[in-house]
């Protein structure tokens, strides 16, 4: 049974799953909206945005996996980049990452079926987190002395990302270590008003052992 550390894991993962929903639609919002802002910043904004999600989903599998002691340790409390807190937790639980699911919804059950899509996967995520440092850093006096390049009015690279980014999280498990619960969470759920929506479900070995 789910103790009150699991569910306020749970709360916790759903308000950070919350702040990554705005954060990537906000993404889509302005690349697709015709209002002035130049192209570069518009490149930087998503970046920006991109960095702290990978922030933010590296913290919500922190927060998800808070039943390993390790995880409690002084280092990973203090952790925040992305790629660093990843590696720790793969040492720790190399399943720990999120699992995209698309929902077969049945009378009083839902069937979590595997996801066909293409998604941000953890090495994605971490060459997306590479790749944020640099855009978002002027760089070097020969970087900035470089022919600019042609102003861009569509931005199919940065949808791609957000749309991949939506694609692991809409729905998904994350598994704590030997299967004991499992977070099934909504991104956006009718029973919630649209909110994110984070449920604990039991796994078959804490069943067995019953």
């Amino acid at each position: 049974m789910a103790t009150k550390p699991d569910l306020d894991a749970s709360n916790l993962y759903a308000s950070i799953m919350e702040e990554i929903k705005v954060r990537i639609l906000s993404i889509n919002t302005l690349t697709n909206a015709k209002i002035g802002v130049p192209s570069p910043l518009v490149r930087e904004f998503c970046f920006l945005q991109f960095r702290m999600t990978c922030e933010l989903i590296a913290l919500g599998c922190l927060v998800a996996h808070g039943d390993i002691e390790a995880t409690k340790s002084s280092s990973l409390q203090k952790a925040y980049k992305a790629d660093e807190i990843l590696k720790r937790l793969e040492e720790l639980h190399p399943d720990f990452y999120p699992v995209p699911r698309k929902p077969v919804f049945g009378e009083n059950l839902v069937h979590l079926d595997d996801y066909g899509r293409e998604f941000l996967t953890k090495d994605d995520l971490i060459q997306l987190y590479v790749k944020c440092g640099g855009v978002l850093h002027k760089g070097s006096l020969r970087k900035l002395i470089k022919p600019k390049s042609p102003l861009q009015i569509n931005f199919p690279e940065i949808n791609q990302v957000g749309q991949k980014v939506l694609n692991l999280l809409s729905v998904h498990t994350i598994s704590r270590i030997g299967g004991r619960f499992h977070f099934l969470t909504f991104l956006e759920a009718a029973q919630v008003n649209g909110n994110v929506l984070v449920s604990i479900a039991e796994g078959p070995h804490e069943a067995e052992q019953k």
